[in-house]
């Protein structure tokens, strides 16, 4: 359990990047982490794995919507109707959900490798972002 609770410290740090995190760095951590994925796990187990997370995450978060696309246009239009502060804890809360599941398919090594990843590449985009 230690190890989950490191991943989703891991996860609230790099969508939680200081005061400047917006939905749009929660959508490039997520076209980052499909990116890898599709390679690994395929489209349609990276929707299966996707549509079902957000399906779990819509018991908390009622105005998540359905949708498996890679673009991932719906999620940030659900997240931009929110308030902030909402939005954040729901795309964490979803991201969450992902990994766990991720982890119990493919394994923490592997998915903590995939994440790291992807979390280095979101917070190099926030650090970019902030000194433009």
């Amino acid at each position: 359990m230690a190890t989950n609770k490191k991943r989703h410290q891991k996860i609230d740090f790099s969508l939680l990047i200081g005061v400047q995190a917006s939905i749009e760095q929660h959508i490039l951590l997520w076209e980052k982490l499909s990116t890898q994925l599709v390679g690994l796990i395929g489209s349609a187990g990276f929707h299966a794995l996707y549509a079902r997370s957000i399906h779990r995450a819509r018991v908390q978060y009622v105005w998540l919507q359905e949708d498996a696309n890679l673009d991932f246009i719906e999620l940030k239009a659900c997240l931009d109707a929110q308030e902030l502060s909402v939005a954040h804890d729901a795309s964490i809360h979803l991201f969450t959900i992902f990994t766990d599941t991720l982890t119990v398919l493919i394994g923490e090594s592997l998915t903590n490798t995939i994440l790291q990843s992807a979390v280095s590449h979101n917070i190099m985009n926030a650090a970019d972002k902030d000194t433009e």
